[in-house]
């Protein structure tokens, strides 16, 4: 029941489902205008995995770090509340490729991939008393994703993103990074924070 009531008080719900609300809504749009899929598709999971990051912004950082609960159990708490988001995603992505008559494993490999590094990300930054890592992490992956659209369009590249079926290659690279992820999330979460003291 802690466990419960502190992530309903302690981590901003209202960035991470508003991600997943503009995911859902390009779903729509994909829906209804097919052609719009390439880009469409991209920036909704991307968006998924941006929810996950918001999971670890906390303001109070350098409170809860003076703490032995806030140093292990809070992280560890964070950490499920983005494996959730993260799955969550990875079910909007199965949905959005299934309209768009893509490989929905990929899709959604990817979507647990972008969670996964957004997370070890996070949690590292967490133990270094970065108040608000989700945030801008969440910003920068956005737009390191989106870049690559750019450029396949500019100087016609293929797209990273598995618009076409990922070559058996390229699945076990994601799915490495899905795992190397998430077990490295689960692992600097589990060693807990650096216990400070409080100041005078």
């Amino acid at each position: 029941m802690l466990a419960i009531w502190y992530l309903r008080r302690a981590v901003p719900w209202a960035g991470s489902l508003s991600c997943l609300a503009v995911a859902l809504a390009l779903i729509a749009v994909i829906t209804e205008w097919p052609r719009l899929v390439g880009t469409g598709l991209p920036a909704m999971v991307l968006l998924t995995g941006a929810a996950a990051g918001f999971a670890f912004d906390e303001a109070a950082v350098r409170v809860t770090s003076v703490t032995v609960r806030g140093t292990r159990w809070a992280p560890l708490a964070r950490l499920l509340a983005a494996l959730v988001l993260a799955l969550g995603g990875a079910g909007l992505a199965v949905a959005a490729a299934d309209e768009a008559v893509l490989d929905r494993s990929d899709w959604a490999l990817l979507a647990l991939a972008l969670g996964g590094g957004t997370a070890v990300v996070a949690v590292f930054l967490g133990r270094h008393q970065v108040a608000r890592p989700g945030s801008w992490i969440a910003s920068a992956l956005v737009l390191a994703g989106l870049t690559p659209l750019v450029l396949a369009m500019l100087v016609e590249l293929r797209s990273p993103y598995p618009l076409e079926a990922w070559t058996s290659t390229l699945r076990t690279g994601w799915a490495s990074i899905a795992v190397l992820g998430w077990v490295g999330a689960a692992w600097l979460a589990f060693a807990g924070r650096p216990l400070r003291h409080a100041q005078p």
